[in-house]
């Protein structure tokens, strides 16, 4: 990392030295600056500055630098340990859309977030079964939505999550939303 000495060190040289040796001031102001004489000392200029921006670079970003004391591998072990854990917090919610779907347009948001969105969704009566939908959430209490968008018709459902669930949705003859919970997978022909 560059410290504020080093920084300023950089600075002073390159605001005495520089524009003493080279004088900008006169390659912008000239009547010349067509003449090679100006154009030289504008290439000068432009090469100082990208040495100085890329020593900068490639001084600072060595490994030993970022992470000062971690071994080499460390940085990918603790990513390997937080994935496991995350991991470790989310289970598989699998939601079944059952019976009554007829051509809807279904959204399914759980914790507010929209997960499912389909259209022309119906239920093959020969099975019970319109779509299946599986996601894997974090442990702890969601709330499912599921919204039939040209019938306006929406109902939630609240659900405390720390193993595998299963949950199905149907649509009732009174256009009423229900939900059935399950720890096992439902059965169908």
């Amino acid at each position: 990392m560059i410290d504020a000495g080093t920084q300023e060190q950089r600075v002073s040289m390159f605001s005495s030295d520089f524009w003493n040796w080279y004088n900008i001031s006169s390659v912008l102001n000239s009547r010349a600056s067509g003449s090679p004489v100006a154009w030289r000392r504008l290439l000068a200029l432009v090469a100082l500055l990208f040495s100085i921006v890329i020593q900068g670079c490639t001084q600072d970003l060595t490994e030993d630098s970022i992470n000062p004391g971690l071994p080499r591998a460390g940085l990918h072990r603790d990513q390997t340990e937080i994935s496991n854990e995350l991991a470790a917090q989310m289970v598989l919610l699998t939601i079944d859309l059952q019976d009554g779907f007829a051509n809807d347009t279904v959204v399914i948001n759980v914790a507010g977030n929209e997960i499912f969105r389909k259209g022309n969704v119906k239920t093959d009566y020969s099975i019970g079964l319109a779509e299946s939908v599986k996601i894997e959430v974090p442990k702890g209490e969601l709330h499912v939505t599921v919204s039939l968008t040209k019938r306006d018709i929406s109902n939630s459902y609240s659900i405390e999550i720390s193993e595998p669930v299963y949950l199905g949705v149907s649509l009732s003859s009174d256009k009423s939303i229900s939900f059935k919970q399950s720890r096992e997978a439902f059965k169908y022909l």
